[in-house]
């Protein structure tokens, strides 16, 4: 009974704290400098809209960056998971051994 009684508050506790933040919250009605500076720049760079000048033009190194990562991490996964059938086949082996 405790332990509900402890489950519960805490879940008031959250719901007031949520409910709070929603109706507070108001949003910024201005661009920072940097967002004012890609805002009015953007149509210099040749692109399409303002999301790929950022990403690409303004951002390109960084972007590069995470690209790779992602990849390395991608292909070091699919390293450790690949089974050859040889593998497979030793795996089935001993299984049948046990």
């Amino acid at each position: 009974m405790l332990k509900n009684g402890l489950i519960l508050i805490i879940l008031v506790a959250f719901s007031m704290i949520f409910v709070t933040l929603f109706f507070s919250f108001d949003g910024n009605t201005e661009l920072s400098k940097t967002g004012a500076f890609y805002a009015q720049n953007a149509e210099k760079t040749g692109a399409a809209n303002i999301v790929t000048a950022v990403v690409v033009t303004y951002r390109g190194l960084d972007t590069l960056g995470e690209v790779v990562i992602l990849f390395l991490t991608a292909a070091i996964i699919g390293f450790f998971l690949k089974l050859t059938k040889t593998e497979i086949d030793e795996g089935s082996r001993l299984a049948k051994l046990r």
